[in-house]
């Protein structure tokens, strides 16, 4: 494991890039910041949950559904959708949304 150069403000810095790796991997089961996390004010949310365990669960209930062999499952019925309701413009609603009402690139 990597020794921090500075603690500071709640935050780790360190010197050795290699750091990164070291605390962002898939065996390291780090909970949130929950002030972080928090200010959303959304703890229901699949993204917001604060405790590794919670998140767990969810993506485990979730995951299946996102498989490459479940899309594959579902690409005639959503070729239907698409077929039903033809051409979709999905650019004017988020262009309503930006201030200028300009499309944005």
């Amino acid at each position: 494991m990597f020794r921090p150069n500075t603690i500071w403000n709640g935050q780790l810095h360190f010197a050795n890039p290699y750091a990164y790796n070291e605390i962002y991997n898939v065996k390291n089961k780090w909970d949130k910041d929950p002030v972080v996390y928090g200010a959303f004010d959304m703890d229901k949310s699949s993204a917001c949950f604060i405790k590794y365990e919670d998140a767990k669960q969810r993506r485990d209930v979730l995951s299946p559904m996102f498989s490459r062999s479940s899309i594959l499952r579902m690409q005639g019925l959503i070729q239907e959708r698409v077929s039903y309701f033809g051409i979709v413009d999905l650019i004017t609603p988020f262009t309503a949304l930006t201030l200028t009402g300009e499309r944005a690139l």
